[in-house]
């Protein structure tokens, strides 16, 4: 065999060889002409045969050079007449044969080698070509067979068929995201990488939409195309195996607030800034991401340890309001119990309109986040369905249910939700996980609720005749506790006894049981409950 360099060329797709025939006895090696072959992509099973002297391209413009049409190159009749018509092209154009072939044994040899080892040779001038360009040329296995990742995108090259281009563009999985809302089922996400050319851009894709692809006509209209249908299995793997070159992490993320078990030795209270843990446990892993509706639900990071004393003290000052403490007591401890985890009631504010329901339901909604307001409260004009999946998410925080009238719809709506929550069933959806409420409604309405299997799961908190949030009295303290709740006061001091309560021991399966099992430390010196005042009710 007489080659004496291969190459593969990339723009082309073509292999070339640098041939020089037998050097004679006598004869030195750079007085012996060098030729080079190429061969060249004709068709699905065909060949364009190059073949011309020296090792720069010549101009077919400029003979000799020999350029046949598409022919089966593993056929030998096809070989013998490649090599005959290059003794014809260079006899016609020159005065005499050049002297290397006067006798063709050795290129007709070389051919017959080069066809049966096209494919071996493919595959190792990619691959030293990839040695030369790093990761711009990486080789992946599919099926035992290479496929080629460039910066133009995904290709394989087989000697039977020729380069195939598979995509314009290639990715690879860099996170692979699961998203868990604590029911039984979890949403899987792949975040991509894609390239093209010196362009990358990320891409979140549903896992379910990954292997068909339909996922670059959403998100790459403009980048890239939908690779042929042929393609799109050798592409799906491609991303596949590019993954597995670079690696990809797993992120849990997690879709609900409240109480979770993230690890067998963790217990972290999930916020939508992340997540409220015991001093001295394992630092959270992971990440938390609500419904945007949800993102003003946040506990603020206190500037010290007096700043929680004095926001757990100014906190009482819901007790301070102008309402009798039959009102202000029961929904402060059941707003503080709903931190806790497991309610199976729910708590009605009833009376007349312009009372001040909806205003105090507000306010105490905003110990778990300063910004709560109008935007964050549900209506009776909501389905069941609606209030029932907003209270499955919200896990271990109040929602506020407003404007109950009494009428047949409202009843309907609040029976279900009140059954819902203390029986802990969702209502049943086909292909769908349980989901039933998990935190607290807190409904206000001018009417109360009726029937026996209602009323027994409901803590109504009545406004009696005449009393009232007056908001112009100064002794009222409205505007008072209203700043601080704005300010998160009301959530720094929530903050602090969620803390409190995170269990730092696995012997207790929920925070409920750490307080029961008396395991809690003491909230920070001087920050203890101010003495009960002294009731207003009539």
């Amino acid at each position: 065999m007489t080659i004496v360099k291969r190459k593969y060329n990339p723009v082309s797709g073509e292999m070339l060889y640098h041939l020089q025939p037998p050097i004679k006895k006598g004869q030195k090696a750079e007085n012996v002409a060098v030729f080079t072959f190429a061969v060249g992509i004709g068709g699905k099973k065909e060949k364009v045969l190059s073949l011309w002297m020296g090792t720069d391209r010549q101009d077919e413009a400029q003979p000799p050079i020999v350029v046949t049409d598409p022919l089966d190159f593993s056929k030998e009749k096809e070989r013998e007449d490649f090599v005959e018509r290059v003794l014809l092209e260079f006899g016609f154009h020159s005065d005499a044969l050049p002297p290397e072939l006067t006798d063709t044994r050795w290129l007709l040899a070389d051919v017959q080698d080069i066809s049966t080892r096209l494919q071996q040779h493919i595959d190792e001038a990619l691959r030293e070509l990839g040695e030369e360009e790093g990761e711009e040329y990486l080789e992946l296995r599919v099926d035992d067979q290479p496929i080629w990742r460039t910066k133009e995108g995904y290709f394989f090259h087989l000697a039977h068929r020729g380069r195939q281009h598979l995509w314009n563009a290639s990715a690879h999985i860099t996170v692979d995201k699961v998203v868990d809302d604590g029911s039984e089922e979890t949403k899987r996400y792949f975040i991509l990488e894609v390239s093209q050319g010196d362009i990358k851009k990320t891409i979140t894709v549903p896992s379910s939409e990954f292997d068909g692809l339909t996922w670059i006509r959403k998100h790459l209209p403009l980048l890239t195309h939908l690779p042929r249908r042929a393609n799109r299995p050798y592409v799906v793997r491609a991303i596949q195996e590019e993954t597995r070159h670079f690696g990809a992490y797993e992120l849990k993320v997690f879709a609900h607030t409240g109480w979770r078990r993230i690890e067998e030795d963790q217990w972290a209270y999930l916020h939508s800034q992340g997540a409220l843990i015991a001093k001295g446990s394992p630092r959270f892993i992971g990440e938390v991401e609500l419904d945007r509706k949800f993102a003003r639900r946040y506990f603020p990071t206190p500037s010290s340890e007096e700043y929680t004393r004095q926001a757990i003290k100014a906190s009482f000052g819901v007790w301070d309001l102008p309402l009798p403490d039959q009102i202000t007591v029961p929904l402060m401890a059941s707003i503080y119990r709903t931190a806790i985890g497991e309610t199976d009631f729910m708590v009605h504010l009833a009376g007349k309109t312009n009372a001040g329901k909806t205003t105090l339901a507000r306010m105490v909604t905003q110990f778990f986040g300063a910004d709560l307001g109008l935007k964050d409260q549900e209506g009776y004009r909501s389905t069941s369905n609606k209030i029932e999946e907003l209270g499955f998410l919200l896990k271990d925080q109040p929602l506020i249910v407003d404007d109950f009238q009494g009428t047949p719809a409202h009843r309907r709506t609040f029976e279900d939700i009140a059954r819902a929550l203390a029986n802990r069933t969702g209502r049943g959806r086909m292909h769908q996980a349980d989901r039933p409420p998990r935190g607290l409604y807190l409904s206000t309405g001018e009417e109360l609720p009726q029937g026996e299997s209602v009323t027994t799961r409901v803590l109504v908190l009545r406004f009696p005749e005449g009393a009232r949030l007056d908001f112009y009295a100064p002794e009222a303290k409205i505007d008072n506790a209203q700043s601080a709740a704005r300010a998160g006061t009301y959530a720094a001091a929530m903050r602090a006894f969620i803390e409190w309560l995170a269990p730092a021991s696995m012997a207790f399966t929920t925070p409920l049981m750490r307080i029961a099992g008396g395991t809690a430390t003491p909230l920070p010196s001087g920050s203890a409950t101010p003495a009960r005042r002294r009731s207003t009710a009539p």
